[in-house]
C-alpha cells in the first residue's frame, strides 16, 4: 500500500469519514485530521480492525441455515488469504531475491547476443583470424555460454520452487489446522446461529 492521508484511506474503504476518525480516535488513541497521513502498518492495522468488527457483526446477525455451510467456507477462505498473505510478508526477501535472479539472468542473456557477441566478431575480425576458424570458436563460445545461462536459470528456477513449494505447504497446513478447528467449533458456532 502506498502512504494515504486518512480521508483517501476512508474512500478505499468506503468508511464515511467521520466514522474514519473516531476509529482512529477510539483504537489507536491517536487524534487525527483528514489530511493526516497514515503509514502502510498504521493502514494494514486500521483494515484488519474493520474486517474484525465486520466479522464480529456478521456473526452477530441470524444467518439461515442453507447459509451456513457457505459462511464456513468463505471464513476458511478469508483465514487462507489471509495466511498468504503473511505468508508473503514473511519471505518478501527471498520473493525479491528470486526476482532480482530472474531479472539478471534475463539482462545478462540480452547482453550477450546483443552487445558482447558483436564485440567478440569484430574482434576476431579485426585480427584477421580465419573465418572458418573464428566461426568454429564463435558457435563454442554460443554453445558454452547457453549451456552455462540455462544452468543459472535452473538454479534460479528450483529457488522459486523452493519458495512457492514452502507456500503451498504452510498454506495447506493452516486450511487444514483452520479445518480442523471447524470441527471442533462446529456444534458450538452452529447452535450459536440457531439461537441468534
Amino acid at each position: 500500500m502506498a502512504v494515504r492521508t486518512v480521508k483517501e484511506f476512508a474512500i478505499l474503504v468506503n468508511i464515511r469519514l467521520d466514522e474514519m476518525l473516531q476509529h482512529i480516535q477510539s483504537k489507536t488513541n491517536n487524534v487525527a485530521s483528514p489530511d493526516t497521513k497514515l503509514s502502510d502498518d498504521e493502514q494494514n492495522r486500521l483494515l484488519h480492525i474493520f474486517l474484525l468488527e465486520s466479522a464480529a457483526e456478521l456473526s452477530k446477525q441470524q444467518v439461515p441455515e442453507g447459509l451456513l455451510e457457505t459462511k464456513a467456507k468463505l471464513e476458511l477462505l478469508y483465514q487462507y488469504e489471509k495466511h498468504y498473505l503473511e505468508l508473503i510478508k514473511e519471505y518478501k526477501e527471498e520473493i525479491k531475491f528470486a526476482a532480482s535472479l530472474q531479472e539478471d539472468l534475463r539482462r545478462e542473456r540480452s547482453q550477450f547476443f546483443t552487445q558482447t557477441l558483436r564485440e567478440v566478431v569484430q574482434t576476431l575480425q579485426v585480427q584477421e583470424i580465419d573465418k572458418k576458424v573464428a566461426s568454429q570458436w564463435i558457435e563454442d563460445l554460443v554453445a558454452s555460454y547457453t549451456k552455462s545461462i540455462d544452468l543459472s536459470s535452473d538454479l534460479a528456477k528450483t529457488h522459486v520452487v523452493q519458495v512457492l513449494g514452502i507456500f503451498k505447504e504452510e498454506a495447506k497446513q493452516e486450511v487444514s489446522k483452520a479445518k480442523l478447528d471447524d470441527i471442533g467449533n462446529a456444534s458450538t458456532t452452529h447452535g450459536f446461529f440457531k439461537n441468534s
